[in-house]
C-alpha cells in the first residue's frame, strides 16, 4: 500500500529506531503462489487489485492515518507532541513537496489469488 510504504519511509527518515511492521510475507504474488501451491491448489493465478485512496488534502490524509487501527497508528501515539510534528511535515514534504496542499491520490493493492482444488 502506498500510503503505508510512504508512512514509513518517512518515520525511518526522522528515526532511526523506528521499525517498519507488518506481516510482509505474503506480500508478493510469487509469495502467495507459493504458499497456494503449497497447500494443494492446481493452476494458482494472482492477479493486483489497485484501488485508489483519494484525500481532499494532507491533512484529510494526516487525520485518517492517525485516527485508523493498526501500526501507524500506534506508532504515531507514541511519539511526543514534538517528533509528531517532525514526522507529519516530513510525510507532508514527501508526498505534496512544493505544491499547494489539495486533493492527493494514492494507490492501495491487495493481491487476488484463485486455484483451483485438484480432483481426487
Amino acid at each position: 500500500m502506498e500510503l503505508a510504504e510512504r508512512f514509513w519511509d518517512a518515520a525511518v527518515a526522522v528515526d532511526s529506531g523506528a521499525k517498519r511492521t507488518g506481516d510482509r510475507r505474503y506480500g508478493s504474488p510469487s509469495a502467495l503462489s507459493d504458499l497456494w501451491t503449497a497447500a494443494g491448489f492446481a493452476n494458482v493465478e494472482t492477479t493486483a487489485l489497485v484501488i485508489p485512496m483519494e484525500f481532499t488534502s494532507f491533512e484529510d490524509l494526516w487525520r485518517i492515518l492517525s485516527n485508523a487501527q493498526g501500526p501507524p497508528k500506534l506508532y504515531i501515539s507514541s511519539l511526543s507532541e514534538d517528533r509528531r510534528m517532525i514526522l507529519q511535515e516530513r510525510l507532508r514534504t514527501d508526498i505534496i513537496g512544493n505544491r499547494p496542499d489539495g486533493s492527493i491520490t494514492l494507490r492501495a493493492k491487495a493481491w487476488a489469488v484463485r486455484g483451483i482444488v485438484p480432483a481426487g
